[in-house]
């Protein structure tokens, strides 16, 4: 057995609550790097990363939601699937299909997972129309799942991580995300003081 210790991956024993809240942060820190991906020129990976990001999201608004689910209704990486989904039970999710770009954005983005991972297919975009339409998808996403949880209108201050070094990139141009949406807390939970979680039941 080896006695390295510098990268381990392991099953985590954490309550499944803390589980949930887990896969929110990380839907955030996929949005992040989706966007400095794009902004750099980085399609692929953007573009991986924009699907983890949405899938993540969908998955943690759904987990609000766990008793009106099927365990095997949320874990699934197809996102238009999920939206459809979670939409029957999260009307509010409709409004972003309104939009025929993010539309449009998804119905290309659910092919990412499957086709992009190992070169199967490639990424052509026009990287700032991206961007846009991947910032208000995150910024609805987000916003839907604040408002569940709050029953208020989501407050953007200090809902999102973003290292120093990545800030010009991620703010840059970014209507629906500023400089006061930013904490430096890594696993930034946007869970306000005094409001109820539900307990969610180990999936069967």
């Amino acid at each position: 057995m080896s006695t390295f210790k510098f990268f381990t991956i392991e099953k985590s024993h954490d309550s499944y609550l803390d589980k949930f809240l887990l896969l929110f942060a990380i839907a955030r820190q996929h949005y992040v790097l989706a966007r400095v991906a794009f902004r750099n020129g980085l399609a692929d990976s953007g573009s991986l990363l924009a699907q983890q990001c949405i899938e993540a999201f969908l998955k943690s608004i759904m987990l609000l939601h766990w008793e009106s689910f099927k365990h095997k209704d949320i874990w699934g990486h197809n996102i238009i699937g999920l939206l459809s989904r979670a939409s029957r039970v999260v009307p509010e999710l409709n409004e972003i299909t309104k939009n025929p770009k993010a539309r449009y954005f998804l119905d290309n983005l659910k092919e990412a997972y499957s086709s992009m991972r190992f070169g199967e297919a490639k990424t052509t975009v026009e990287e700032q129309e991206v961007i846009q339409v991947l910032d208000e998808i995150a910024f609805q996403l987000l916003k839907i799942y604040a408002e569940i949880i709050t029953k208020k209108p989501l407050v953007k201050e200090k809902i999102l991580y973003v290292p120093e070094n990545l800030k010009n990139d991620f703010l840059c141009e970014n209507k629906f995300f500023n400089e006061t949406s930013i904490t430096n807390q890594l696993l930034a939970i946007y869970v306000p003081p005094g409001i109820p979680l539900p307990e969610l039941p180990k999936p069967n």
